[in-house]
């Protein structure tokens, strides 16, 4: 039992060091990728403050470039020890997985409670624009779609059990949440909801088996249109949202949200189970 239990502790620090060297990786490439921004306007003289107003203004393509670049060198080195002649490949189509009628409903639960703690009304904000936000739902699903792969890869490269694996996603969550506002040092809503979407996506990568489809869905289907639609945007918070909620949702309520629906969903997969055994 208890060389059980090492194992499992030893894949679990596995876990945290190779999210952490991702994280790393993303330093690097998010600072290789300025100075050459800095450099081209350097030569167009220009200063410190309108340098400062071009990162925020192009915050997501800058997002979007560090995260592709860093999810590819990061994926190549760790797959390099897999004994599949086309390993991203086979982490694609073995991440394949069809959402089922719980998955569903816990995420239109997600939206329900959510619309509901932020007061049920939508206000306009008028400050966004449709070039903005195909910018914004795009700089979303890359971030999102590429923690999710990464932490697809790492987790089923060293796997760990269930109890364990749900115990570990808060700590790596905030591993790159933390990371992640130092490296984007722009970025208005890299807060608590960023940590408690992170959550539900692991919960989400490790429903019934390892996949990246039910995860995907929560962040194209719900995470990058609330970003457009209603400001929950990690990068510019709502300064460029389409709408606003009445009421501003606070982050422990919103964990309480996500907590919920991953309860509901191991709620109905035991009641599934032993319905199964009878």
């Amino acid at each position: 039992m208890n060389q059980r239990i090492s194992v499992y502790m030893r894949s679990a620090l596995r876990q945290v060091l190779l999210v952490s060297a991702f994280s790393v990786i993303q330093w690097v490439s998010y600072n290789v990728i300025m100075s050459i921004v800095a450099f081209f306007h350097f030569r167009l003289d220009h200063g410190l403050n309108i340098i400062n107003e071009w990162v925020f203004d192009n915050g997501w393509e800058i997002v979007m470039m560090t995260k592709v670049i860093s999810t590819y060198l990061f994926l190549k080195f760790i797959l390099v020890v897999s004994i599949q002649r086309k390993p991203f490949k086979h982490l694609f189509f073995t991440g394949i997985l069809f959402p089922g009628r719980e998955v569903l409903i816990s995420l239109a639960g997600f939206i329900f409670f959510f619309i509901f703690a932020g007061g049920g009304e939508l206000e306009p904000a008028s400050k966004g624009n449709f070039l903005r936000a195909a910018v914004i739902y795009a700089g979303v699903s890359v971030y999102y779609l590429t923690d999710i792969f990464v932490l697809l890869a790492i987790q089923k490269m060293y796997p760990i059990r269930e109890k364990y694996r749900l115990m570990l996603s808060p700590v790596l969550a905030l591993i790159i949440v933390l990371i992640s506002r130092k490296i984007f040092p722009f970025a208005k809503g890299m807060d608590s909801l960023v940590f408690s979407n992170l959550v539900l996506s692991q919960v989400l990568i490790g429903w019934r088996r390892h996949n990246w489809t039910l995860p995907g869905i929560f962040v194209l289907a719900l995470l990058s249109p609330a970003a457009v639609l209603l400001g929950l945007d990690p990068i510019a918070g709502e300064e460029f949202s389409l709408f606003v909620l009445s009421e501003k949702i606070g982050g422990a309520i919103y964990f309480a949200i996500v907590l919920l629906s991953a309860s509901y969903l191991y709620y109905k997969r035991k009641t599934d189970e032993k319905s199964l055994l009878i």
